[in-house]
């Protein structure tokens, strides 16, 4: 049921007609209020309102938002596509969820609903005295309102085409999903130790149909087997090709019947493409293919592949101190969960800009530096894969630069991470006060782990 509620709410946000409909109600709630004042509010002779006047006002009003909804459509339609064209198609999801907009857009037809309705109203003599002073306050107010709004969001628009806003928006969106998952890795489960097998006395789930899976629900795993003694090993996490030849989960300990087995399948979201919705590892694919772009022959950016990069270290960072204000779930000690490997974390966004910035010695210097960087910020199992990423970015940058000079820069940059039989493993600049900082932030991550 919960996966349905999710899957539900993902569509209903994704529909750029639901808050204009909302907007659309309001109107009419709003003028419906004022036809209703006339019953209890007594006629007060100086305040009264000519209906020349409220008729004024409101047809500026219709003649003006139809007009206004359209061209700001236009624009955000526009700019939709010229910050996508900059960046990764994959990126579509963030840009088009940009409220602002959406709100802008609701207003300007809420406002043309409101000034119809209301003229409706005037003309076939449905307020009193009373009902017009009101009517004439509420067209004022949204007149107002109108006027704020469109203000707005012509500042608004204007940002929201640049490369940089769509970057800060791609890293604000990855950050809180990395910080749910750093949080709760396994839900409501326990995170199952890195490389662990299904246990070999479960029964396996299949699906139905190929895809990718978006998301699962603890709860309803937990709902479908009920409170028989049971054990669960979930093996499609978010961001999994799945097919019906490869499992979704292991069951043990209980009869896996066909009804038992269509629950178990329906906890489980699998969509023909991956999202965002519960996916970080595919938000910092984003930022890849964005630092990707700007380093194609076509383009040349290498500033923009230097942002990315600190913003990805950026996003790590930030993540991990969100995730300490993140409540812990309640353990269900039945449920074992795989967890992402850092690997995909971190290849997803250094392997691409490692291979396409080789060239730059500006990009190479830069990476081995945040790689650096992170290693004193990331739990100690993030350690081994950040000097992978280190030895594969070096490896692509010796062939690519030129110069000897170019090279050393590169390789002093990243230090220790590339000369780990020089110094056992460990940075000999390391002092005890990052070492303690390095481990504080580990425990933050890798208390869920199990011992």
């Amino acid at each position: 049921m919960r996966i349905r509620l999710k899957r539900f709410w993902r569509w209903l946000k994704g529909r750029l007609w639901v808050r204009p409909a909302i907007y659309c109600l309001v109107a009419i709630a709003t003028v419906t209020i004022a036809t209703t004042t006339d019953t209890f509010i007594p006629e007060i002779a100086f305040l009264d309102v000519s209906v020349e006047t409220i008729e004024s006002l409101l047809t500026i009003i219709a003649s003006s938002m139809l007009a206004v909804a359209t061209f700001a459509v236009s624009v955000m339609v526009s700019t939709y596509n010229a910050a996508l064209g900059r960046t990764t198609p994959r990126a579509f999801e963030i840009v088009v969820s940009d409220t602002s907009t959406r709100q802008a857009i609701s207003s300007f037809i809420g406002a043309f609903i409101f000034a119809m309705i209301g003229l409706i109203g005037v003309n076939f003599s449905y307020f009193g005295s009373p009902g017009r002073v009101v009517l004439f306050m509420m067209t004022l107010a949204v007149f107002l309102w109108v006027v704020g709004t469109f203000v707005y969001w012509i500042d608004h628009v204007t940002r929201m085409g640049q490369l940089r806003h769509t970057i800060e928006r791609v890293a604000t969106h990855v950050t809180v999903l990395l910080a749910k998952y750093l949080a709760n890795p396994a839900r409501m489960g326990v995170l199952a130790e890195s490389g662990e097998k299904p246990p070999q006395d479960g029964r396996p789930v299949y699906p139905r149909k190929a895809g990718i899976v978006i998301g699962y629900s603890c709860e309803d795993i937990r709902a479908a087997l009920g409170d028989n003694s049971w054990g669960v090993f979930v093996d499609a996490i978010p961001g999994t090709t799945v097919s019906p030849r490869d499992p979704l989960l292991w069951v043990r300990g209980v009869r896996v019947d066909s009804n038992m087995e269509a629950a178990l399948r329906e906890c489980f979201d699998v969509a023909p493409v991956r999202t965002l919705s519960e996916d970080p590892v595919m938000g910092m694919r984003i930022l890849g293919e964005i630092a990707e772009r700007a380093l194609s022959p076509g383009i040349n950016d290498p500033g923009t592949a230097i942002d990315i990069i600190d913003t990805a270290v950026s996003v790590f960072n930030n993540a991990l101190v969100d995730a300490q204000d993140i409540g812990k779930s309640k353990t269900d000690e039945r449920i074992r969960v795989r967890p992402i490997a850092p690997d995909d974390l971190l290849s997803t966004v250094f392997l691409t800009i490692g291979r396409d910035g080789a060239g730059s010695v500006e990009v190479a210097e830069e990476l081995q530096r945040s790689l650096r960087a992170l290693y004193y910020i990331l739990p100690v199992e993030y350690n081994d894969p950040l000097r992978r990423q280190a030895k594969i970015a070096f490896a692509y940058a010796k062939d690519a630069l030129q110069y000897d000079w170019e090279r050393a820069r590169v390789e002093e940059a990243g230090g220790f991470l590339l000369h780990e039989d020089e110094t056992n493993g460990h940075d000999p600049d390391l002092t005890a006060d990052k070492m303690q900082r390095s481990q504080f932030a580990a425990t933050q991550v890798s208390s869920s782990l199990p011992t």
